[in-house]
């Protein structure tokens, strides 16, 4: 019997110093993933609390508060670097940092950190490192969505956006200005006036109105209004004929009202800076829908162009 009780004694000692030995006392917990997305992007989807909405797996269950599956997330604090937040599992809670690195142009390193000193107390010991892996296990599960919501770079932007070369490299120009947004009616009275000049002068259009709406240092607005046509012409009064370089451009289709294209043109903008474009030309847009016949704006239908070196 005292054999018994010795043995069972040397198996429970031996069995809780390889429990000691074998499980740190401070667990050190790191994930990363690697993504071909600009930094600026990055910084954008993970410094802000609307970003992680666009990228979650699933809805979030509040302000700054997400799951996945039973572990819960809770965002603590945003600063210029990177992300602090909460992890629960159970009845464990430990404390994450997020943050991210440039290694290249367009390559950023996503890294979910955090350390943990576990209980002496080996029942509770375990029980807190099991919950600790299955928060290490579901915060790798993040990243890797993460990663892949970052491959398709519609997902960042919402638009899908091309890179191609300026086709339209004859254009019949008329400009303006307006102290006011300029309305639809009041850019179509500068397209019909175009359409009504080369029309006039036998010149046959060769693609859909082009306009560009820039607010002004006095706060009033410059309208440029633009028509690819087939060849050049002498200049009209304030109707101009240029023709353009065919350089690189990029380009996006959008459904919907100004709102939407505004939008659009923003993330298109963010676009070009994440990726270290310089832009020689004004950006633009194509009227594809002729907003004038069609009064369902979610019907419209806008090509954005913006040219970049």
């Amino acid at each position: 019997m005292k054999k018994l009780i010795w043995i069972v004694t040397a198996f429970l000692v031996a069995a809780l110093g390889w429990l000691y030995l074998a499980v740190p006392n401070l667990l050190r917990i790191s994930n990363s993933v690697t993504v071909e997305v600009p930094e600026a992007a990055v910084t954008r989807l993970l410094l802000f609390n609307g970003g992680w909405k666009s990228w979650w797996p699933s809805e979030p269950a509040g302000n700054d508060v997400f799951s996945y599956g039973d572990v819960g997330f809770r965002v603590e604090k945003f600063t210029n670097s990177y992300v602090a937040t909460a992890i629960k599992q159970g009845d464990l809670t430990v404390n994450g940092l997020l943050n991210f690195s440039a290694i290249d142009k367009n390559i950023t390193v996503v890294r979910w950190q955090f350390d943990h000193a576990l209980s002496l107390n080996p029942v509770w010991r375990i029980r807190e490192y099991q919950k600790a892996r299955n928060i290490e296990r579901a915060m790798k599960a993040v990243l890797q969505h993460f990663q892949k919501f970052t491959g398709n770079k519609e997902n960042i932007y919402g638009i899908g956006i091309e890179y191609s070369k300026v086709k339209d490299t004859v254009v019949a120009v008329i400009s303006s200005t307006s102290r006011e947004y300029p309305s639809t009616n009041a850019i179509y009275d500068l397209i019909n006036s175009l359409l009504k000049h080369t029309q006039k002068m036998g010149i046959d259009k060769n693609g859909y109105p082009m306009v560009n709406v820039t607010r002004l240092e006095n706060r009033q607005y410059s309208i440029m209004v633009a028509i690819p046509v087939k060849r050049k012409a002498q200049n009209f009064g304030n109707i101009r004929f240029k023709s353009l370089v065919p350089g690189n451009i990029l380009i996006a289709t959008v459904n919907g009202g100004k709102a939407t294209v505004d939008h659009a043109m923003l993330e298109m903008s963010n676009y070009v800076r994440d990726m270290r474009h310089i832009s020689p030309a004004i950006p633009f847009q194509k009227f594809i829908s002729n907003r004038m016949t069609e009064p369902d704006t979610s019907k419209w239908i806008t090509e954005l162009y913006y040219p970049i070196f």
